[in-house]
């Protein structure tokens, strides 16, 4: 099959063993290092028994589709031209979503300027459903965005950022705006990393979330640690969760795959995105995340990470960036459980 057509053949992790000549004249955009175990970390090698299409969302082979099939015990890459570009795909999708939800929240205030709080007690509870559910749908269309454009290969760019800053930052500003948890951390200074901080921001606020929505009784208890160990860096994340029956550990990184652990039988309580983002975020970092449970009793993430250091362009952030923009990724990453900020 496709004997005859230029390709790249991958082992079962994913690394390049053979690549046909015109691939790397045409195409040497493929052959970065770590493009395709970056691409595809998550699949199992038995998702590609039959043809699987990628878009490439990279710079500078953004014009092809990559085709994957399984032949024997190696993965044959077909790169495919495309009519559309990949990246401006992805750009349609994000804005055609948003475009709605925007037009909502810019009318959310002005219906709240014409309810007599004091009159309409209904009205107000209604509009104030109204606004988590927009946040909600908001919060979807960001992560579906997200993980298109990571499975198309565009991964977000990276830039120096302080790990340490970061997890302050976000710790208490969720301190600030979910009255039920206790954050327990342990955090060395001065750690920084090479990753897309928006990227980054997204991951630890969905493991978060994942706290929150899947919380074992009323008072949600997680641990955070950071801390450098030799030329690596160490950040754990527990909780005290439901936690993770072992028959689910092996998918729980795979996008689109979510389960109720005390539940078999009811529906996908979330769009199961959330673990998907973080592990691929931590990996653009150079990371690698395990995950440890225990089925009733929480479930625990060690990300393994290089150091950088600081290259004088650091971007810091703040409990006030998070608090003052109504559409920081706190908000939208939490809405199910936080405070939303008024609506006027």
């Amino acid at each position: 099959m496709f004997d005859n057509i230029p390709y790249i053949i991958l082992n079962k992790s994913y690394e390049i063993i053979n690549v046909h000549n015109e691939i790397k004249e045409t195409y040497p955009g493929l052959l970065i290092d770590d493009f395709f175990r970056n691409l595809l970390d998550g699949y199992d090698f038995d998702y590609f028994s039959q043809p699987v299409e990628f878009d490439c969302g990279m710079t500078d082979i953004s014009n092809i589709r990559l085709l994957f099939v399984k032949e024997n015990d190696m993965l044959k890459c077909i790169p495919i031209k495309s009519r559309v570009y990949g990246h401006q795909r992805q750009r349609n999708l994000h804005y055609r979503l948003r475009e709605p939800i925007s037009s909502i929240f810019a009318m959310l205030p002005v219906i709240a300027d014409n309810i007599n709080k004091e009159e309409d007690d209904k009205a107000v509870s209604n509009l104030e459903t109204l606004n988590i559910q927009s946040y909600r749908l908001l919060k979807n269309v960001n992560n579906i965005s997200l993980v298109a454009r990571i499975m198309s290969g565009a991964i977000p760019a990276y830039e120096t950022v302080n790990l340490s800053s970061l997890l302050n930052t976000i710790i208490s500003s969720v301190n600030i705006v979910y009255d039920r948890i206790n954050v327990n951390a342990s955090i060395e200074n001065d750690i920084y990393i090479a990753v897309n901080k928006s990227f980054i921001t997204n991951a630890i606020l969905n493991l978060i979330s994942n706290s929150i929505n899947f919380r074992n009784d009323d008072d949600v208890k997680i641990e955070i640690n950071l801390k450098k160990d030799g030329k690596s860096i160490v950040f754990s994340y527990a909780d005290n969760s439901k936690g993770i029956k072992d028959e689910l550990l092996p998918f729980v990184f795979k996008p689109y795959f979510s389960k109720d652990p005390f539940n078999d039988n009811a529906p996908d309580p979330s769009l199961g995105l959330g673990l998907f983002i973080a592990k691929t975020a931590f990996n653009s970092a150079g990371g690698k995340m395990m995950t440890v449970s225990s089925f009733g009793n929480g479930v625990k993430y060690v990300v393994t990470l290089p150091s950088v250091e600081d290259d004088g362009h650091l971007l810091e952030s703040s409990t006030r960036e998070f608090l003052l923009d109504r559409y920081s990724e706190l908000y939208i990453q939490l809405c199910e459980s936080c405070q939303l900020p008024p609506l006027k």
